[in-house]
């Protein structure tokens, strides 16, 4: 029920974000926002691993948070491309990128929490990713828009 919840709260996520980009919001510091969140939530993690519920609220604001993160790179990806061919093979590549993500990430933080005898640490060491992808986040920067101009 908590997982179903944390998906839920992470769909809510995307659509804040996707209304924020629809807003006229730079992809740049949603991004930013998104990656200054976690931290923070991550420590509350660690902090409330011995309550249950205030452990269930952090998880579901963490849902929430980093569900602003996908509709980014979707859109920055759409907005990138001139010819609408090529479409299919930016979202391959946007969903390559987020793949390895997800088999990289638990075997490294796996390895941190077999080596260090520590779920604790082994949240806290996500930071760092967190703080890498905030300096990362200057290059999000859309190109420039081809400028057409029609004969008079």
């Amino acid at each position: 029920m908590i997982t179903g919840l944390f998906c839920a709260v992470n769909f809510v996520g995307n659509l804040i974000a996707g209304q924020a980009l629809q807003a006229g919001k730079k992809p740049a510091h949603i991004v930013r926002l998104v990656f200054s969140i976690v931290p923070i939530l991550l420590i509350l993690l660690v902090l409330f691993s011995k309550s249950p519920f205030l452990l269930v609220l952090v998880l579901i604001l963490t849902g929430l948070v980093s569900g602003g993160s996908a509709p980014i790179f979707f859109y920055l990806v759409s907005r990138a491309n001139d010819d609408p061919q090529n479409l299919p093979v930016f979202v391959a590549w946007v969903f390559q990128i987020q793949g390895l993500g997800m088999l990289i990430g638990p075997a490294l933080i796996s390895w941190v929490v077999e080596t260090t005898h520590s779920w604790n640490i082994g949240i806290l060491c996500l930071i760092p990713a967190c703080l890498a992808i905030i300096a990362l986040s200057g290059r999000l920067v859309l190109p420039d828009a081809k400028i057409r101009k029609t004969p008079a």
